[in-house]
């Protein structure tokens, strides 16, 4: 096999996994920003990505930087009612065999970073934009700063805006939700009513908001989301006093972020090219597994890279093993929008609905995620 490096475009959490996943083989990840930043919000580590970390070899590397909530509460955000408590304890634990845990995103980041460059046969090099990708029968020709390279394989991690996406798939632009995501980091509360040591969901008719705490010293992630146009502070002003208190704080900090989707795509693949991450599947946050199918992503590709000598066919392989998956998490990722987002009747029978479902059952319908 070809011994020149496989391209990585993208440095971020998928392109330091995919990295990760090359295995024996040589990889130059080309990052177009000039500098990492510790700029982002929280993230949410659930058994699934902790496993795939693990495959990665990067888990030891990356859990310093989390933390373990005690549960996930589900409450109504008009009436402020708790609605589902959902422990994440030993029971947890077992059941899915790995804890769950959240961290900022850059703690993350940087455990991944961390492994990358202990390994000699990765490079990285920062302020490399590529500017065009055309795949041959055996290797890929890419334009970096005007000038031509070759590689043996090109993996595009350039997230849910991903030009190199559109310049393989053309016509796969992103697609805008109608809705806005309004991030901030604030410093834990001392006093509170709520437990900051657990993540809270607050389902409001057309938006949510989700917190917790993360980092050390702790901040309080906090995440809401409106329809476009609307402001937190104006769109969350007639929810629970518990909640407007909340959003009244964090206003001033707030941070618009686009909320964009990726039509589901039939293949990631093209010749010795692949699309991985938010640049092949990127879906809306509600469920929290944006980083994690990135993880989930790379884990499979090593699995497929170490059984066989061709690139194209690991690629296809992972292709295929992934798209069911990432789909499905779309479409449930979709459904899990309408019913935080429910008002009216359908809120008071999602409101019913969730309290009276037993726990067993509750995590049951999270098997399927949460197992992989």
């Amino acid at each position: 096999m070809d011994t020149s490096p496989i391209i990585v475009a993208g440095g971020g959490i998928a392109g330091l996994a995919a990295a990760l996943a090359v295995g024996f083989h040589n990889a130059l990840i080309l990052e177009q920003t000039p500098a990492f930043t510790t700029a982002g919000a929280g993230i949410q580590i659930g058994p699934n990505a902790v496993r795939a970390l693990q495959k990665l070899g990067a888990w030891e590397a990356v859990k310093p930087y989390t933390t373990k909530p005690t549960e996930i509460q589900f409450r109504d955000g008009l009436s402020g009612k708790l609605i589902k408590q959902m422990p994440l304890g030993s029971v947890f634990s077992a059941r899915y065999g790995a804890d769950y845990h959240v961290a900022h995103r850059a703690g993350l980041h940087a455990g991944l970073l961390e492994v990358v460059r202990s390994k000699p046969n990765l490079q990285l090099q920062l302020g490399q934009a590529l500017q065009h990708v055309e795949v041959g029968a055996n290797d890929v020709q890419v334009k970096v700063k005007g000038h031509s390279r070759r590689a043996p394989a090109l993996i595009a991690t350039d997230g849910v805006q991903s030009q190199l996406r559109q310049m393989l798939f053309p016509g796969t632009s992103a697609t805008k939700s109608g809705a806005s995501f309004h991030r901030a980091l604030l410093p834990r509360p001392a006093k509170s009513n709520l437990d900051m040591d657990c993540v809270i969901v607050w389902m409001m008719p057309g938006g949510h908001v989700v917190h917790y705490c993360v980092g050390n010293p702790q901040q309080l992630n906090i995440v809401a989301i409106t329809p476009d146009g609307a402001t937190p502070k104006t769109f969350f002003g007639r929810a629970t006093p518990m909640l407007v208190e909340l959003i009244n704080i964090a206003a001033p900090h707030f941070s618009i972020w686009p909320s964009l989707y990726i039509p589901p795509l039939r293949k990631w693949t093209v010749g010795n090219t692949l699309l991985l991450g938010d640049a092949a599947h990127g879906t809306l946050p509600y469920m929290a597994q944006g980083a994690a199918m990135a993880l989930e992503d790379a884990a499979c590709l090593s699995q497929a890279l170490a059984g066989t000598q061709s690139f194209r066919h690991a690629f296809a392989e992972t292709s295929s093993r992934r798209i069911a998956r990432t789909n499905r998490l779309h479409g449930e990722t979709i459904n899990t929008g309408k019913v935080y987002h429910a008002g009216g009747l359908l809120r008071l029978l999602r409101n019913a609905g969730l309290e009276q479902v037993p726990i067993s059952i509750f995590m049951r319908k999270l098997d399927w995620l949460y197992k992989y």
